[in-house]
């Protein structure tokens, strides 16, 4: 009897626990967590991945600007063009005289492009600091990461007032724009914005602009200074030179006489009781200049006003561009 109570409990409990196993195994299957199991459905297979363009070592960079460098100093229209996408063309930013003008092209359009030169050592160095008279901290060919930088509207379209449909239409000079070199050229007179658009498979110019120096107007790195700091030092200058000529123009300034010629005056020259010495303005380290006021005569009956000229610490007198005139230079008279 007590045999079979035995077997009856042991039967009894296996039955228990296989129907707890039962009841674990189906509890864990119901409350395991969703975001355990991998949800392939979520994926996009229709998203491409994105692919960063390969960067150009910077040996790649320099061989390509030597090669650009080299093509522009020749001068040669055809070198040049070599360098612009037939179908993208490019933008160039110049000076007719004093008024900025924008061209779209697909070649290279302007005159100066073919009789400037510019400085052949390549960097990636920051631009150098001008230090006056034409003269840089130091000289090359100066260049940089310009990725999202470039703006066609940065260009100053007051003067030619292009309409916004060009530029729109040129939009994707904008897009792809990824570096921009600084160099002066060889007089040092101008400082050059050259900008390309360059990958592993085409390297090409999208835009080209220049500025000239802060005191271009007056430099001259074969002349030397004059005493300047005083009123007085230029009163002894004026005393001890009197005669200033301007060959290209065919004009003079002669203080004995008290009269000048210039475009407005060819018939019959200034004449001027007396002249007023401005203080002292500061165009760069080395240039300084003054205004010269010329007080009109009673002689003067067709121009009753005064007349202001601008003397540089090189002795110069000077008269910039003003409608159709030319710029004036009076120098000492030889």
């Amino acid at each position: 009897m007590e045999s079979k109570n035995k077997i009856l409990k042991l039967r009894l409990t296996i039955s228990f626990a296989l129907t707890l196993i039962t009841i674990l195994s189906f509890s864990c299957k119901n409350d395991s967590p969703k975001n355990n199991i991998p949800n392939t459905t979520q994926l996009n297979p229709t998203k491409k991945a994105v692919v960063t363009p390969e960067e150009i070592s910077e040996t790649e960079l320099n061989v390509f600007f030597q090669d650009f460098i080299k093509a522009f100093n020749t001068n040669n229209e055809k070198e040049i063009n070599k360098f612009i996408d037939e179908k993208d063309g490019f933008i160039e930013y110049v000076y007719d005289g004093p008024y900025p003008i924008i061209i779209f092209a697909n070649k290279m359009s302007y005159k100066e492009w073919f009789e400037t030169k510019i400085h052949t050592t390549v960097s990636s160095e920051k631009f150098p600091t001008y230090l006056g008279d034409t003269k840089f901290e130091k000289t090359g060919f100066f260049y940089e990461k310009y990725e999202n930088k470039f703006k066609l509207s940065d260009f100053d379209n007051g003067y030619v007032n292009l309409s916004d449909s060009v530029f729109e239409s040129h939009h994707a000079l904008e897009d792809k724009c990824n570096y921009r070199a600084r160099a002066m050229d060889v007089d040092g007179k101008r400082i050059y914005n050259f900008y390309f658009a360059i990958t592993k498979e085409k390297k090409k110019i999208v835009g080209l602009s220049y500025d000239y120096t802060d005191d271009v107007t007056y430099s001259d790195p074969q002349t030397g200074f004059i005493p300047f700091e005083s009123k007085k030092d230029i009163e002894n200058y004026i005393t001890e030179q009197q005669k200033f000529c301007d060959s290209k123009n065919k004009s003079y300034i002669d203080f004995a006489k008290k009269e000048f010629t210039y475009w407005d005056f060819k018939e019959k020259p200034f004449v001027f009781k007396s002249y007023e010495i401005g203080n002292i303005e500061i165009q760069s380290k080395k240039l300084k200049t003054r205004k010269i006021i010329f007080h009109n005569a009673d002689a003067n009956e067709e121009y009753d006003r005064d007349f202001t000229m601008t003397l540089s610490n090189k002795g110069t007198f000077v008269v910039t561009p003003m409608g159709a005139r030319p710029s004036y230079e009076y120098i000492i008279c030889k």
